[in-house]
């Protein structure tokens, strides 16, 4: 018999390696579930995995253009590059 926990890890691994708003995505589903399928009570979190996934394509884009590899981050390097990106904008704003 399958080891169901074993194999739901194996399955998220996979998700939020490429995925990178897999975890925008839960909670926009759990709102979904919490709020009886009402999708207007979760229009917020539709929004940011909406974003998520436009900055996240772009910086693939960025990535491919400049014959970087992998295109798509790895999950450990994300939280480094969405800071780099954040702190680069705002030095522009000002």
């Amino acid at each position: 018999m399958r080891d169901m926990h074993k194999l739901s890890e194996k399955n998220r691994e996979y998700r939020e390696r490429y995925n990178p708003c897999f975890k925008e995505e839960v909670l926009s589903l759990k709102c979904l579930k919490n709020n009886d399928y009402n999708q207007e009570k979760c229009y917020d979190f539709f929004i940011n995995v909406k974003i998520c996934r436009e900055f996240w394509d772009e910086l693939r884009r960025e990535r491919r253009s400049r014959g970087i590899k992998p295109e798509l981050p790895y999950p450990n390097e994300r939280k480094q590059i969405k800071e780099e990106y954040l702190k680069n904008r705002e030095n522009m704003n000002k």
